[in-house]
């Protein structure tokens, strides 16, 4: 007797399980046997179970590997299986599966050989590494888990099953890495004889991949000695022998080779970090054991013995199987080349993707499949340059450890997020990267961008401040000792991502992005020590701040094999000009690019229609012409007929249901809205949703309404905050609603709600708020119900608050809101926080219609002006002056002096980057007249005045105005960069000994006050000193010391490359051209690419180098830009000029060439008549070298100034001796050791706002503090 269960038949019962029963089916149309799991007894119809089976199916769903068991449909039982003999109950739901008639590895009685052995051991763990790049850790290893396949295949394929108890390692799944809720430890679960320490701890945050090497290794380890190495009559007892006690020696019954047994005990380790960070990594070692250097053993039966399994999944009689190596695991067979030797543990790279790509299983069951429609991972079609464009940017990263970032661009829809995921799940598959993933929204959320990508990194959600600082520390461990502050920079990043804090305080104050970049960049060049990393940065184009972070890791110096994908759409990058100016900026890179995600061809979209979705051919012609290319626009659809019954199963193929009509909407957002739609229905029938329980019909607006309500608090929605404004509006969140959306993909779930599961469904509710006259309402409501669930301290509420009052049009209550939340991140680490705020407040001043001479106006262009002039983008930096041009005139007019004086000093600090120090001076000097009333005002702009007289050249002013500064403020961070600023005026005067003293003075101040970039900038000039006095081994030492803070505490590139120019002329003054050439090469192409940096200058010593090594190449490349920085007449550095012509005419280049291109620079920047005389003379006095002949070689490796190190070959021409003294007076030139004071291009000015009544000092003027 069988019964029906769509194309299957179910027949008899013979196994039973931890959660039910085990029955024999049939397909019917193709006669296979297959294996259906139901759940029995009082279990049936327990939610709660219901829940765990549902877990296991959209686990196993989602796996495709031929060693991992194939799913063929999943759904609930009949009425009609009442019918059958047994426990069965209808409405219990099922799961269909392939059938494995030669039993599990458990019942395997015959003897294994090494051969045998190792291919079983290989196959699990290729099954593995697929699971684990899925996201998913088995947890239940076990010889009773890993079946031998069926009778028909030849040979046998060994299978990984039951996946009950899968954990989802990380943020891929969004379940147990998304717990906010602080507990560390969970109920123990597995089999207790293979399980590992972790495991008995309940330690859930240390799971992993490593989590099931260990259960692997405990199973190899009884595959050849015939027995386990720890035993035990209770829980209890094997629990304290796993953490406990050591391995016990291998003695194998069997031949194994040497090294097998270090193998099993680095499987087998205690601590999770000492075993393989991977399964691809475990393969990988033992394919390097040799199977000829044999460790021999004694043959005996190895798994007759008793294990005390909790399950059987057969009752076949095993029989002898022959194992062989599967086809999908030879590519880690594969031999490394040398560039690939710097990752011992990693397996080789494969040259194409082709051949990385892992196998699927094939499932050509005829009309099995649609109750796991939309579970599946969907295949990529087509796209075969832009996966080849990913793989060979990504094995460039891999080769040459150089950062690199690939955009995929495109139209909603048009599968950029498959192809960015398509490259993670590969690569982590192979084991050939580290995989860290990001997604971003609209509107902020505790789970978007780089803090959430770090907090799934360290498994941190929900732990407190102390708990969270203690992870990161023991995790960073396995690096080496970890820096304190680092650990304490990690755990404030991670901590402004919850959504509630416990801190009372910052663990760091970071004063710009870059210093949390840096922080960030770190961790990932520790990861990529022993595999390259790769960053997914999911729809982008919502995050300036995550495009900036990959822009400063291309820009950073030394081996950082990191490679960024980004994903945006143009279309929604087009309405935000910040995150498209930093993607320009970014592509502006040599090292990234951009491709182009097109829509598909309609043939492409048929094939994936009716090969992979199922869809008829008539129906699927239809489809693609409807389309419009979009891949995510035909899956959806299909999906949405299925799910509403539209397409049902008919004699083994997809059918339109008789009465039904198959009705293709006109785009993707119809499609969209068709879901929504039949999810109101859903809850406006009486009957049973997924959790079971039976309700009475709901009015079908009313659901809807609760949809909006969830679409107005964001992408991420806590239950407690919708259920707040719901009951406002006298709604009810219909019980099952969450399960139901995340049933049929609208959702993802979430500890403490869901999450929409992309911004365009969530763009659908909006709309359709909008268009009913509910928007207004809901977002007011939404803006009381979070001030009512939360403490005003609460980190974001006062943005997120007024962002629903500006929703809600109460423009002054959004006004009141943004202005505390622009208070709260001013100086913030991100720069977008305030920037979004800003965004907000000109929507609310826009939208009420506020006077164009209203003085708060004038506050937004200076909030929105001053970050821009300290941009490295030239249009930015103009634009930003000009928007303080138009306060300054608003303030001027509304005859607003304390406004006018924040205006003021905030534009003298950019008239440095303008070098239009005149202009500075005067501004700064009418700033000061305003400011007397105010001495911490008033210092600073004593400051302000003394760095524009320093610039000017005027060092006895500078001085002056510095020691202004201290007697007016002597605590206060003014003072202290002042001190510095005084020691780099000693130096200018040739007061060098007073200038050791004031300098050593203000390191000791610097420190005390815990000011580090002050520290840098005194550290800086103190090699200057050094320099001046050539002591370049202590000059070059003081420049790295002043790099290293400035790389750990700020990050900003524009010093970097200041301190780096340093260090290459020091490199110069010794001799060693060779080592700076290619620091200077790399600063030239960052000012090639547009960075600006007004004191970085690299071209003029690249000229010099160029002339060294006689490349009039690069002389020619070089020169013409060594004078085309920002500069005005009057900062044409003359003096330079001549040493630099004076080198060039000395030096191996044909002196007519250099005649010529000074002729040109005179002409180009008029230079004075004495400056051509000067020229005309050198030219006639100057012996020059004879040209280089083509025929010439010279080796730079071995040239230096003065000698030739070690001896030349007997066939090598010796090359006449550089001139040193004209070298090391062209590298001491003034233009480039002049002191440079960092804050001034890292500092914004005080700001006082005159609408809020801003405290007198500005929070970014507090002492800066790591």
């Amino acid at each position: 007797m069988a019964v029906r269960l769509g194309p299957f038949d179910i027949q008899s019962q013979f196994a039973t399980g931890g959660m039910g029963e085990i029955w024999r089916g049939t397909h019917i149309e193709q006669a296979l046997p297959v294996a259906i799991k139901v759940i029995t007894g009082a279990n049936a119809l327990m939610p709660e179970y219901q829940e765990e089976f549902r877990r296991e199916v959209q686990a196993v769903a989602r796996l495709n590997h031929p060693n991992v068991v194939q799913i063929f449909d999943y759904g609930t039982l009949p009425e009609e299986v009442k019918s059958l003999p047994g426990n069965l109950i209808p409405g219990s739901p099922y799961l269909v599966m392939e059938y494995a008639s030669r039993g599990s590895l458990a019942t395997q009685i015959d003897p294994l050989n090494w051969r045998d052995i190792k291919n079983i051991l290989m196959s699990v763990l290729g099954g593995l590494s697929h699971a684990h790049a899925c996201g998913l850790v088995h947890r239940d290893i076990k010889p009773g888990n890993v079946l031998l396949g069926s009778h028909h295949e030849s040979p046998p394929r060994i299978i990984l099953t039951d996946f009950g108890v899968a954990h989802a390692k990380d943020a891929h799944t969004r379940t147990d890495a998304m717990d906010f809720t602080s507990r560390s430890t969970e109920e123990a679960s597995g089999t207790p004889r293979y399980m590992a320490p972790e495991q008995f701890m309940g330690k859930w945050r240390d799971y992993g991949p490593w989590t099931d090497l260990y259960a692997v290794g405990i199973m190899a380890y009884q595959l050849v000695t015939g027995e386990l190495p720890f035993k035990g009559g209770t829980f209890m007892m094997l629990a304290m022998a796993h953490i406990n006690n050591p391995m016990p020696a291998l003695k194998p019954r069997i031949d194994v080779p040497r090294g097998f047994d270090e193998w099993v005990s680095r499987m087998t380790a205690k601590a999770p970090q000492d075993r393989f960070r991977s399964s691809a990594d475990a393969v990988w070692a033992l394919t390097q054991l040799d199977d000829s250097a044999i460790l021999f053993g004694e043959l005996s039966s190895v798994m007759g013995q008793d294990e005390d399994e909790f399950d059987d999944a057969t009752d076949m009689m095993p029989t002898r199987v022959d194992f062989a190596l599967p086809e999908a695991l030879r590519i880690f067979t594969m031999s490394k080349t040398a560039q690939q030797q710097r990752y011992p543990d990693a397996p080789a790279l494969p040259i194409t993707w082709q051949e990385a790509e892992p196998p699927k299983a094939q499932n050509n069951l005829v009309g099995a499949g649609l109750g796991l429609f939309g579970l599946r991972t969907i295949p990529v079609v087509d796209r075969e340059s832009i996966r080849t464009s990913l793989w060979e940017s990504f094995k460039r990263v891999y080769m040459d450890a150089k950062p690199e970032a690939l955009v995929l661009r495109g139209l909603a829809g048009s599968g950029k997020t498959r192809l960015g995921n398509w490259l993670c799940e590969m690569l982590a598959e192979i084991g050939a990267a580290h995989v860290l993933q990001t997604t971003h929204g609209e509107i902020n959320s505790p789970t978007h961008g780089l803090g959430w990508m770090l907090t799934s990194y360290f498994r941190s959600a929900g732990l407190n401040a102390e708990d969270m600082q203690a992870r990161v520390s023991a995790e960073l461990e396995r690096f080496g000792t970890p820096d304190e502050y680092e650990v304490r920079a990690l755990t404030e990043i991670m901590r402004s991502n919850m959504e509630e804090s416990d801190r009372t305080s910052k663990f760091v104050q970071f004063t710009s992005p870059d210093q949390r970049y840096v922080v960030i960049r770190r961790v990932l060049s520790r990861l990529a020590t022993t595999r390259p990393v790769v960053v997914f940065m999911d729809d982008a184009h919502f995050s300036w701040d995550s495009i900036e972070f990959a822009r400063h890791v291309l820009d950073a110096e030394g081996e950082n094999p990191i490679f960024f994908v980004l994903t945006v759409r143009d279309e929604a990058l087009a309405e935000r000009p910040e995150e498209n100016e930093a993607l320009s900026a970014l592509l502006a890179r040599p090292s990234s690019s951009s491709v182009s995600v097109d829509p598909l061809s309609r043939d492409h979209i048929r094939q994936l229609l009716q090969n992979h979705l199922g869809l008829p051919q008539a129906l699927a012609h239809d489809v693609s012409g409807r389309s419009a290319g979009s891949p995510l626009f035909a899956v959806q659809l299909v999906e949405d007929w299925v799910k509403r019954g539209v397409l049902v199963e008919d004699n083994g193929a997809l059918v339109v249901k008789h009465g039904e009509t198959a009705t293709v909407p006109r785009n993707l957002a119809a499609v969209w809205d068709s879901r929504i739609e039949f999810i109101v229905q859903v809850f406006a029938r009486p009957g049973q949703v997924s959790d079971g329980k039976m309700r009475l019909g709901l009015d079908p607006d009313k659901v809807r309404q609760a949809l909006e309500v969830a679409a107005a608090l964001g992408h991420d929605v806590r239950l407690k905050e919708w259920e707040k404004v719901c009951e406002a509006l006298d709604l009810t969140i219909p019980t099952g609603l969450i399960n139901e959306l995340v049933r049929l993909r609208l959702a993802v779930e979430q500890p403490n709600g869901f999450a929409f599961i992309n911004n365009q469904l969530r763009d659908i509710l909006v709309q359709s708020s909008a268009d009913n006259d509910r928007w207004k309402s809901q977002n007011m409501n939404s803006a009381k119900a979070l001030m009512s669930l939360y403490d005003p301290d609460t980190p974001g509420l006062a943005q997120r608050v007024g962002r629903h009052f500006v929703e809600g049009q109460a423009y002054q209550l959004a006004i009141t809101c943004l202005e505390e939340a622009y208070q709260r991140a001013h100086g913030a680490p991100e720069q977008r926080d305030t920037a979004e705020i800003v965004d907000l407040l000109e929507m609310a001043y826009t939208s009420m219609g506020m006077s164009p001479t209203d003085i708060r106006w004038a506050e937004l262009w200076v909030r929105r002006g001053i970050p821009m002039v300290y941009s490295e983008n030239e249009a930015t930096f103009n634009h930003g002056i000009s928007l303080l041009e138009r306060a300054e005139e608003l303030a001027r007019e509304s005859a607003k002096p304390k406004l006018l004086a924040n205006i003021l000093r905030a534009q003298a600090w950019a008239s440095v980057y303008a070098r239009r120090l005149e202009h500075g001076l005067t501004l700064a000097q009418e700033a000061l007249e305003l400011s007397q009333a105010k001495p911490h005002h008033a210092a600073s702009c004593h400051r302000t005045l003394g760095h524009l007289h320093y610039h000017k050249g005027d060092f006895e002013s500078a001085r002056s105005e510095f020691e202004q500064t201290i007697a007016l403020a002597p605590e206060s961070v003014h003072a202290i960069w002042a001190h510095t600023q005084l020691g780099d005026c000693a130096i200018k005067e040739g007061r060098l000994e007073d200038a050791h003293t004031i300098l050593d003075d203000a390191i000791a101040k610097a420190r005390e006050a815990s000011v580090s970039m002050a520290e840098a900038h005194a550290l800086e000039s103190l090699g200057t000193l050094a320099y001046l006095q050539n002591d370049f081994e202590s000059a070059e030492l003081r420049f790295r010391e002043s790099l290293q803070i400035r790389e750990l505490l700020s990050g900003d590139s524009s010093l970097r490359s200041r301190s780096e120019e340093l260090i290459a002329r020091t490199l110069i003054a010794r001799g060693e051209i060779s080592t700076a050439r290619p620091i200077l090469e790399r600063l030239h192409q960052r000012v090639l690419a547009g960075a600006r940096s007004p004191f970085t200058h690299p071209a003029d010593a690249l000229a010099a180098v160029a002339t060294a090594q006689s490349d009039e190449a690069l002389f020619a490349q070089t020169i013409d830009a060594a004078f085309q920085f920002d500069r005005t007449p009057d900062h044409i550095e003359l003096d330079m000029l001549r040493r630099l012509y004076e080198f060039s005419i000395q030096n191996y280049l044909e002196p007519n060439l250099v005649d010529r291109k000074f002729e040109q620079l005179a002409e180009i920047f008029d230079l004075p008549e004495e400056f051509k005389t000067q020229i005309s003379e050198l030219t006639q006095t100057i012996p020059s070298a004879p040209p280089m002949s083509e025929s010439s070689e010279i080796l730079p490796e071995v040239q230096t100034l003065g000698h030739i190190e070690d001896s030349e070959p007997d066939d090598f021409e010796p090359v006449q001796m550089v001139n040193s003294d004209a070298l090391n007076a062209l590298a001491q030139s003034s233009s480039h050791f002049e002191a440079f004071d960092p804050d001034a291009w890292s500092e914004i000015p005080d700001y006082e706002s005159e609408a809020s009544e801003a405290s007198e000092v500005s929070e970014v003027e507090e002492e800066e503090r790591p």
